[in-house]
Formats: C-alpha cells, structure tokens, sequence
C-alpha cells in the first residue's frame, strides 16, 4: 500500500471511530450505562451504523428511550427493570443491520439502506429483488446487491428456495418483518458468547417481540392463556406490549407525520385514534388481558401530550 493509501485508510479508521464515539456519547445521553453496554463491541458497531442520519431507526430508540424514561411510572411494569427497558429500546431495531449472517459493514449497509425510512411504504408483497432494483438502478451495483443477500441466505423472491431461514417468503413485506427475528439472533448471540455480561434473557425477549399485535413472536413467548405462563413471562408479555405501542406512537409521529390528536378539521387521524383503532381492529384475535394492556398504555400516552411533544420536537436537516 503507497503512502496515499495508508493515508485514505487510517482517515477512514478516524472517521470510524469519530462515529462510534458520537453514538455511545447518544446512548449515554438517554441514561444508558456506557460502560456495561461497551461489554459488547459488536452491538456497538451495530448501533453506530444504524446511526446514519437524522431519519435514521436508531434516532428513534433514542426517542423511544426517552418516552419510557418520562412515563415509567405510569407504566407501573411489575418483574422488569427501567434499565431493562431501555436497554430493550435502544437495541429493539438491531435487526434492521441484517442477520447474524451480515457479518461485514457492507453487508449491514446493504441492509440497513434497505430499511431506510423512504422504502418502508414499498413493505409489500412483492418479491425483494424488486425493491433491490429500485434501490439500486445501476446495474453492476445492482448485481452486487443481489450476490450480497444471497450469501447472507436471503430469499430475493417467492420462486426462489429457502436458504438459511425458514420464516422466509421472499417478499418485501416479508423481509421487513425478519428484522424481529435477526433482533433476537443478535442478542441471543451476544448474551451466550458473553454470559457474564448486564444483556439477559429479559432484554432479548421484551426487545424482540414488540411486534406481538402482527404475530411476530420470535422468542416463542406462550399467550396469556398458555397453561406454560408463569408470572416471570407475564411480566414480560406485558413490557413487550408497552413497548410496541410507544414504538408504534413514535412510528407514527415520526414516520407517518401524524400529530398526536386529530385536529380539528383535518381528515387525517392522530396519532393516538390510529393506535385506538388498530387495537380495537385486533381485539378478537387478543386476550383480554392483552387487549387491556394495550389500551392502557395508550391512554398512558394520550395523557402525556406535552411530555411527548417535548420529545418529538423536530430534528435537525428534517
């Protein structure tokens, strides 16, 4: 390597490190404990990717973060921690970095621009190679795109054979929602390799499963009406339905620019009504115990207007 090159890369390795830096300084900002969370460098280096912008998805953990920091009480969570919480927050979108397969940053790039806030309206049931080519119109950038998710075991559409998961059909719609089950993957990687470590089964289970209402349920939690749930897993059933529906609020202030009420004489629904009506749409398919948990904990959130509103101000370049 000539002298420009080495030049070039360790700028590069500064700029690395500069991020990475900029990411913990974030997380610590939120009241997350640096020095346990750098135990696992590779959920670090995760983070720091997801952290590519103002739109980014770990911009919205870090909101997330907040809303369960200005409402614990109020959630009154019995068997779970507030730092359980928020370590179930920051880290509940690690999934969008790919699956444990991505194991270089171009992989993790590959995927995360996939998952960019501009394409999550494409979450469709048409096949992943088509959203790749939409992403990716050069061609040769395009093949390579392509030749990455298939090493990483992705299907790219539903003629396509199943790699190396099982819950895949080869749809948009479909590899957006992987993203719960690579969540769980990566922590249940990383707490096993690192046992001694704060990141325990808790945490991957309520961080994981914040998408329940869409039957995604990666770590195999039983229903309220499981003869198997014992109060441990009550308790998290309950933590992970607080979370999905401040992760959904957040969703639809942020994503869908829904403020928090329907004002009047706009047709567009607030952010709160939208919540109310999806879980009223659920409610034959929920226990009743699942029902009331989420209908609590909106009207948690339809109480703190002014707190959340504090929050959610808007972002810089947004």
């Amino acid at each position: 390597m000539d002298q420009e090159g080495k030049t070039e890369q360790l700028a590069d390795i500064a700029e690395r490190e500069a991020r990475k830096q900029q990411t913990k300084d974030q997380v610590r900002g939120v009241g997350i404990n640096l020095a346990e969370l750098e135990s696992y460098p590779q959920l670090i280096e995760r983070l720091t990717e997801l952290d590519n912008g103002p739109r980014s998805h770990f911009k919205d953990s870090l909101e997330i973060v907040k809303i369960i920091n200005l409402l614990w009480e109020e959630f009154g969570l019995a068997g779970v921690s507030l730092e359980q919480m928020k370590w179930a927050a920051i880290l509940h979108d690690i999934g969008k970095t790919g699956p444990i397969q991505a194991t270089t940053p171009e992989q993790r790039q590959l995927v995360i621009k996939l998952f960019g806030p501009k394409n999550v309206p494409n979450a469709s049931d048409q096949p992943l190679e088509s959203l790749v080519n939409k992403v990716f119109p050069e061609q040769k950038q395009r093949g390579q795109s392509l030749d990455s998710l298939k090493k990483m075991g992705l299907k790219l559409n539903p003629d396509s054979a199943t790699q190396n998961h099982d819950l895949q059909d080869g749809t948009v719609l479909n590899f957006w929602r992987l993203h719960d089950d690579w969540t769980y993957d990566i922590l249940e990687k990383t707490r096993n390799n690192y046992p001694a470590g704060p990141l325990d089964q808790t945490i991957t289970q309520i961080a994981a499963s914040h998408h329940l209402l869409e039957n995604k349920n990666p770590a195999h939690l039983p229903s309220d009406n499981d003869s198997k749930l014992d109060e441990r897993t009550a308790n998290i059933l309950k933590a992970s339905r607080v979370l999905a529906m401040v992760d959904q609020y957040q969703a639809l202030r942020r994503r869908s620019g829904l403020n928090h009420n329907k004002l009047e004489g706009e047709k567009k629904s607030g952010a709160i009504e939208s919540l109310t009506d999806k879980i009223n749409d659920h409610q034959q398919q929920l226990s009743t115990e699942a029902f009331d948990d989420y209908q609590r904990v909106i009207k948690i959130l339809a109480e703190a207007e002014a707190g959340l509103e504090e929050i959610l101000q808007p972002r810089a370049a947004e």
